[in-house]
Formats: structure tokens, sequence, C-alpha cells
């Protein structure tokens, strides 16, 4: 008696065709036809009732069948304590907002691939708002994102799992007098009509208005990435509060980046997932595999 003809006995059973069965389990027809009576030959007994219609249990049939997915089951569990990563299949779709994919994406992605290289992995970049209804409507298997609203997470059934908390810098002109000076700025020290703000949906710009104690942002000048943001605070355009991976990858000509004074501002950095997801298991690897990789200066948790 072999693993793959109790499958086929089982799969048979569930689709009520062997044809259908053989599609299934991607075998041709006629040798899970022939497997299925080695089967019956090996127990003695007749398990299937055939006929055009389809296929049945017979009364010994539907006796074996619990014992058969029970074995089948045991199998999967030996085989994923051995092999874990082995056991792992499937599409993993993993969003991320824009102000962390480019700096977060890029790095777990390739390890990904060097430790699970037959998971397929679909990436969706969006605002946090997107990504929250995309996830409640599984459309995404989960997403790293910097905070989700309590109610949303109520709404959607939605778990949030703190990864680190990435530091909250300056980004100023070279000339800039807070960027000359030896002495960390300070929060106090920001002048708000300098700013440069993300347009309304990114939660930088709620982090903004939260470090620099704005209530509103200003009028003068909003952009949509935070890499245009940046490229504005190296012309001498104006300052920006930016997170700390933002910096680290590609420094820009003209542009300075000061740690404030302490105490230092963070932003929370977590993944956000469904209570009950059919991705669980990758969704678990992955963030096992999160927790052992070096971003760069974050505090992990």
């Amino acid at each position: 008696m072999e693993l793959r003809q109790l499958r086929y006995f089982v799969t048979a059973v569930e689709l009520g065709s062997i044809s259908k069965a053989a599609d299934a389990c991607r075998v041709a027809q006629p040798s899970m036809s022939q497997q299925l009576s080695v089967l019956e030959h090996t127990l003695g007994v007749r398990l299937l009732e055939r006929s055009s219609r389809g296929v049945t249990t017979t009364e010994q049939g539907e006796r074996i069948l619990d014992h058969a997915r029970m074995i089948l089951r045991e199998s999967e569990n030996l085989r994923a304590k051995l092999f874990p990563d082995q056991s792992l299949q499937g599409t993993l779709r993993i969003g991320a907002i824009p102000t962390i994919a480019p700096y977060v994406i890029t790095t777990l992605v390739s390890e990904l691939n060097k430790q699970l290289p037959q998971i397929a992995i679909e990436l969706v970049e969006d605002q946090t708002q997107v990504l929250v209804q995309r996830l409640g409507q599984n459309e995404i298997s989960c997403a790293i994102v910097s905070d989700v609203h309590l109610k949303d997470r109520k709404t959607w059934s939605i778990q949030l799992k703190e990864l680190f908390q990435e530091p909250i810098v300056l980004a100023l002109p070279e000339r800039h007098p807070l960027a000359t000076r030896r002495k960390r700025p300070s929060v106090e020290e920001i002048d708000a009509e300098e700013l440069i703000y993300l347009k309304e949906g990114h939660c930088l710009l709620d982090q903004t208005l939260k470090v620099c104690r704005v209530k509103q942002p200003g009028q003068r000048l909003k952009c949509d990435q935070l890499e245009t943001a940046l490229t504005m605070v190296a012309a001498g355009v104006g300052v920006a509060v930016v997170p700390k991976l933002a910096t680290l990858r590609h420094p820009m000509q003209g542009l300075v980046i000061r740690p404030f004074s302490p105490p230092q501002p963070t932003r929370m950095v977590g993944l956000m997932r469904k209570r009950s997801s059919g991705a669980s298991q990758l969704v678990d690897r992955l963030i096992d595999i999160m927790d052992h990789i070096d971003f760069g200066n974050v505090e992990k948790t």
C-alpha cells in the first residue's frame, strides 16, 4: 500500500469521479484506475462502486476513508516537521506602503528567494487604507505598514505585529543653519513654514504633524513621493521629516540628514495580517525571516 494510492482513493471519493481525480492529481486516468485496483487488491476489499455516473464508496470503502485521510494528514505533518520550508507552497502577496516599500522590500524579496525559492511572490505598493481593504478582502496575504487605526483592525479582523521602531530624522539642505552646526536639532527649532509634506493619505503626513506638533499641514509644497520630497530638500526648497531607512540607500548631493536631539522620535513598522488566512503558514515564515534581517539602524521588537 502506497501513500499515492490512498491519495488517489480520497480524491476520487471527494470528486465523485476517477477522471476528475486523475486531472486533479495530474496523472493519466488509466494509471489512476490501475493504482486504485492495486489498493483494493492489497486490502482485500472493494472500495469503490463504479458506474457511468461516477464513483461512490462501498461500505468497506466508507470505513477506510477516514483512516486514509488521517494517514495522509500525518504524512504531511511529518514532512512539514522534517522539511519545514519545502512543505510551504503557493503565492505570497505582500503589500507595503510607499514610504517603506523601496527600502525594505528589495532586501526582503532577496532573502525570500534564497530561503523559499518555490514560493511565488507578488508585490503591491499602496497607501495604508487601500492595503487594509485589500487584506480584508483577501486580495493580499499581508502588508508592511506603519500604523493601522484600531477601528479598521476590528472591521477587517486584522492583526498588527510590530517588527521594529524606525527613527525619524530631519532632512536639510546642506547650507541650512541646522545642517552646519554640531548640535543636533530639536523639534522646537523646526520652522513649520519650511516643511515639505506628503499629500493626504500618507501615514508619514500624520507622523510629520505629530513630530512637529503642527495641527494642519502648510499649503506651500506637498509631494506624492518621498523621493521627490528629498530631492526638493536637496535643492534648497525646504526641509522634511523623514524615516531613517529612506536616507540610507541613496545618498543625495546637497542633502544633509540630522538625527533629532533626545528623545529621538520613531515610527512603528509592523506587519498586518488577517486573523485567519489561507496563507498563514507563509506569513508566519515571512515574519521569522524578517526578524533575522538587518534593515539598518532600527530597533527590533
